[in-house]
């Protein structure tokens, strides 16, 4: 952007449309719901088949099972934090 650029007008407030907010929320929630009732057992009973993996797929499964892991963690945390911001704005000092 050069000096001579005009800045841009910060963009107009949308107004509150609390029922597609509701909407949104509402299938999040079903979605974590979703995610909650999934099982990795099967994961496991592969897993402990005779010869199931190579080096290079143990690794690679490895790594996705330990970063989903911290998907799910941060996913709470972002949960709780949603609801502790939620309660606190407009709360009094």
């Amino acid at each position: 952007m050069s000096s001579d650029a005009i800045p841009e007008s910060p963009r107009p407030v949308r107004p509150h449309d609390l029922n597609a907010l509701e909407d949104d929320i509402r299938e999040l929630n079903t979605a974590l719901r979703h995610l909650g009732s999934l099982s990795l057992e099967e994961l496991i009973k592969i897993i402990r088949q005779p010869g199931w993996t190579t080096p290079a797929e143990y690794e690679l499964v490895r790594g996705l099972v330990q970063q989903l892991r911290a998907q799910v963690t941060l996913t709470d945390q972002l949960r709780a934090t949603l609801l502790r911001g939620a309660q606190l704005v407009g709360a009094k000092a």
